[in-house]
């Protein structure tokens, strides 16, 4: 399956903290909440299922209860990431055999199970369209048949198509079926044969492309020329509704147990398995490219010297990125062990053994981000007083680097049966699992927030000054479930910075006629994140210096005899281009002089000289004129008019 939040895979009084150090300096913390009891009492909870939202909200759950030898299939949901959950509801009390399959919808909404009944002998369904809190009455996708492999399915983001798989006794064989639905359960099409009818097959996985036109089905079949078992995939381009040819996938001399993931296109794909190859049994893992027609040459994941199974396997939206979990034995217990591709594939990292010595441990099972590099593992151990424990690790970094490992389940009663479910963003988890309380056999279920630093803010622009630039930015879409307390902007060349709690900053000491870019990371409580895209180039340069202004000269002198001004303003422009000036005249304070209408009275000069002599009363004047034409204005000297 994918790391696709909609796939459902298979203790103290306070929250757990853990905190490690990632590849840079940043630090990550997953807080799990102590378990809640889901299940009610008066019955033994089993094998639990869960799904999640796109966002981490919307939680439903499903699982095997069984009382007096009577296995119904039972649901409880909640609304709010795992914080309270809704009474438990019975889906089905016609005799289950082994662990339901779930998905859901993105929004979490459309919800759908299978299981097999087994006093019906039927694959059975039943469908919500409200997160978990109402179901449809269970009806029959195909029966009566024996089953010896547990119903799977897989779904679309928007809930509507779904394919259900399951290995069926048909004609004296034990064959591969599949049935597809594209009214989110309510109809299921006549079971498709998958393997070859003339050989067994035992069991088999499927996923689907987000848009559910693409699928691919892997199942191991017994090899009646060779002996043993190998695994095959088949591939659909139109939802399940029919299957290309099988693609033969292991080469060793027994294969089994295979478990597919595929990207959100459906176009890159993955199967891992386990494989037989020198007598012992190694996980493996084959790509393919193209949609599941042509698949690669199998790839060792485990140490060839000892045995290896119960492979579980993750892949992100994109197909590139795929995590494999198993157990493998250390030469006195098994332990749980990983290894990631970061290239679809084509190379896989050394093995990571992530459960603690000393005990065996198994069942791992996977849950993460879209983008692949949030990771969440659990798995299933028994600890030194012999009781089975429900523990897990977590990673930011692509399943780089682990926290410490947490145990969910609490003290003093066994626990098995791990399931988990993680958001989008790979920061909501829940996990989920069967716990002994006194007589009985309790679901429980813990929420946990992987909180690492923010991601890279966006948007960055940046404009050129003098000897400086300005960026502005947009904040990260993740703050990595911590505040944001602030920003560094830094220019290149050169290494500048200025770092603020706002969305711009100025960054100084540039050189003019230099090109800067600039990048940006954002900072919360437990580091820095990864720099932003760089910004537009730009190029600080000096103001360019202010045009030459020519300068005006303004006489005013009181004509002889008379109480009159002449005001003449130089320079001489030709008697096309006269200047415009005001008066103004001493009345305590310096007032202009107003026309008729109370206005500032403007006078233009006249002819050649530029002059125009003004009849005012007696009084202390002087005149300004007008900037114009690249001049700036100029005032007169005071003068004295007497009547």
């Amino acid at each position: 399956m994918s790391l696709h939040r909609r796939l459902a895979a298979s203790a103290a009084s306070l929250a757990l903290v853990m905190t490690i150090a990632s590849g840079a300096s940043a630090a990550t913390e997953i807080d799990w909440d102590a378990p809640d009891t889901v299940s009610g009492s008066g019955a033994d909870g089993w094998q639990p299922r869960v799904t999640t939202s796109s966002n981490g909200q919307q939680i439903t759950a499903v699982w095997r209860s069984e009382a007096l030898g009577v296995a119904d299939i039972a649901t409880a949901s909640s609304s709010n990431g795992g914080a309270t959950w809704s009474p438990q509801q019975t889906l089905d009390d016609m005799s289950s055999s082994g662990e339901p399959a779930l998905v859901s919808s993105d929004d979490g909404q459309k919800v759908t199970a299978v299981w097999y009944s087994e006093s019906l002998d039927r694959v059975r369904t039943a469908s919500s369209s409200d997160g978990g809190q109402t179901w449809s009455t269970p009806d029959d996708i195909v029966g009566p048949l024996t089953l010896t492999s547990q119903p799977r399915l897989a779904g679309s983001a928007d809930g509507m198509k779904l394919i259900a798989v399951w290995v069926a006794f048909n004609g004296g064989k034990f064959v591969a079926q599949s049935s597809l639905s594209t009214d989110a359960g309510a109809n299921w099409s006549a079971p498709e044969t998958l393997s070859d009818v003339t050989e067994d097959a035992t069991d088999l996985d499927v996923a689907t492309s987000a848009d559910g036109s693409k699928g691919v089905v892997a199942y191991s079949q017994s090899d009646s020329v060779g002996g043993g078992q190998q695994v095959f995939a088949r591939s659909s381009a139109n939802g399940g509704a029919s299957w290309g040819t099988a693609k033969l996938l292991s080469t060793g001399d027994n294969a089994s147990s295979p478990r597919v993931a595929i990207a959100s296109d459906g176009v890159r794909a993955h199967v891992a398995f386990e494989e037989t190859v020198a007598g012992k049994s190694q996980a493996q893992a084959v790509s393919s490219a193209d949609a599941g027609s042509n698949w690669t040459t199998p790839a060792p994941l485990s140490d060839a010297s000892e045995n290896a199974d119960r492979v579980a396997l993750l892949a992100s939206a994109d197909g590139t990125g795929v995590v494999a979990a198993w157990q493998h034995f250390d030469g006195a217990n098994d332990r749980i062990q990983t290894s990631v591709s970061a290239n679809s594939g084509g190379t896989w990292s050394a093995p990571q053994t992530q459960s603690p010595a000393g005990s065996a441990a198994s069942y791992p099972t996977l849950a993460g981000s879209d983008d692949g590099q949030r990771v969440t593992l659990v798995w299933s151990r028994e600890d030194a007083l012999t009781k089975d424990l429900i523990e897990t690790r977590s990673s930011a970094d692509g399943a780089g680097t682990w926290t410490p490992t947490v145990r969910l389940s609490g003290e003093g009663g066994d626990a098995y049966d791990g399931a988990l479910a993680a958001s989008a963003d790979g920061r909501r988890v829940i996990a989920m699992w069967s716990r002994q309380e006194g007589a009985d056999f309790r679901i429980q279920a813990s929420s946990a927030q992987l909180r690492t630093e923010p991601g890279a803010p966006s948007g960055v622009t940046a404009t050129a000054g003098d000897g400086q630039l300005t960026a502005s930015w947009m904040p990260p879409t993740d703050d990595g479930l911590s505040p944001i307390t602030s920003y560094t902007a830094t220019a290149a060349p050169g290494g500048q910075t200025c770092t603020t709690a706002a969305l711009s900053c100025s960054i100084t000491g540039l050189t003019n006629g230099t090109s800067y870019t600039v990048t940006v990371t954002a900072t919360n409580a437990l580091g820095t994140g990864p720099a932003s895209a760089s910004s537009n180039a730009v190029t600080p340069s000096a103001p360019a210096p202010e045009p030459a202004t020519k300068r005006t000269t303004v006489i005013a002198k009181a004509v002889a005899g008379k109480s009159k001004l002449r005001i003449t303003v130089r320079p001489n422009l030709g008697t096309k281009k006269q200047w415009r000036f005001v008066v103004k005249m001493k009345k305590g304070k310096w007032k202009t002089v107003k026309n008729s209408k109370g206005r500032t009275k403007v006078y233009r000069t006249k002819g050649s000289k530029h002059t125009l002599t003004i009849n005012l009363p007696g009084g202390r004047y002087k005149a300004t004129s007008k900037a114009a034409r690249g001049y700036k204005a100029d005032t007169s000297k005071v003068v004295r008019l007497v009547r």
